[in-house]
């Protein structure tokens, strides 16, 4: 949301999105007491331009919104979704495109559009399933975004669990997609570590291994590694200054 912060209305619940994992869902959406909303922001006016929206979601109900932005005249973009008759509308600007998927309650899935040169391309977990076109414009003046409830055509609150929004002002290919979707899904499983070890936010040293492909980052915590988004390991001894990691051996000081 490019520093822009989201309005919490209500209490939302958070939770772990499996047992033990770091990475945290929010839930108990409420169309008139519980959601999250921005006011308008310029940001997010993307006129005929590329952009995208992701999230990962567990769950769908007969016809409930994911994520609005817009004003009751003027759309600029809704995802919903039918956990009843399997399938996904997307609006873009009033232009309004439905597809059947399988939704599967309780289980994540990612779910992402991309607009890239007036074509959207609509994708469950990191596979295309779909594309048309969609050129017009998105930019609404003094539109709001909600996320959780749909306050434009008075479609349900999202009934279940989601994580890792995301809107950007970018077009990903679909390898990129599918690279998102392998990266994120190991969050998602139990005892998933995705933060530094211990309660330092200061990133003292870093050093990657070309041969095991991993990332090692130093705080005065100790080293934490990185396997893509997912922590694998850690020590506790600080680390004040370097690391050199070739090989699978590691220097720190």
């Amino acid at each position: 949301m490019n520093i822009n912060g989201l309005i919490v209305s209500g209490t939302i619940t958070r939770s772990p999105v499996a047992e033990g994992a770091e990475l945290v869902a929010y839930s108990g959406f409420n169309t008139t007491a519980k959601y999250l909303s921005q006011q308008y922001n310029a940001d997010l006016d993307f006129g005929a331009g590329d952009f995208s929206v992701m999230v990962w979601l567990d769950q769908m109900e007969a016809w409930r919104s994911v994520v609005s932005r817009g004003l009751p005249d003027a759309v600029s973009f809704i995802i919903e979704g039918n956990g009843t008759q399997n399938t996904v509308r997307i609006n873009i600007g009033g232009s309004v495109f439905t597809k059947s998927l399988p939704w599967f309650n309780g289980v994540w899935k990612h779910l992402a559009f991309v607009r890239h040169s007036g074509v959207v391309s609509l994708y469950l977990d990191g596979v295309e399933t779909d594309s048309w076109a969609a050129p017009g414009t998105v930019s609404v003046a003094d539109a709001p975004l909600f996320i959780g409830k749909n306050t434009i055509f008075g479609s349900g609150s999202y009934p279940g669990k989601m994580a890792l929004l995301r809107i950007s002002a970018s077009a990903p290919t679909p390898d990129q997609v599918a690279k998102i979707y392998e990266d994120e899904r190991k969050l998602f499983q139990p005892g998933a570590q995705c933060t530094l070890y211990g309660t330092s936010d200061e990133i003292t040293a870093l050093a990657h291994d070309p041969k095991t492909n991993l990332l090692h980052v130093g705080t005065g915590d100790g080293r934490s590694v990185f396997d893509g988004l997912l922590r694998v390991a850690n020590t506790e001894t600080p680390v004040t200054t370097a690391i050199s990691a070739a090989g699978g051996m590691i220097a720190e000081q």
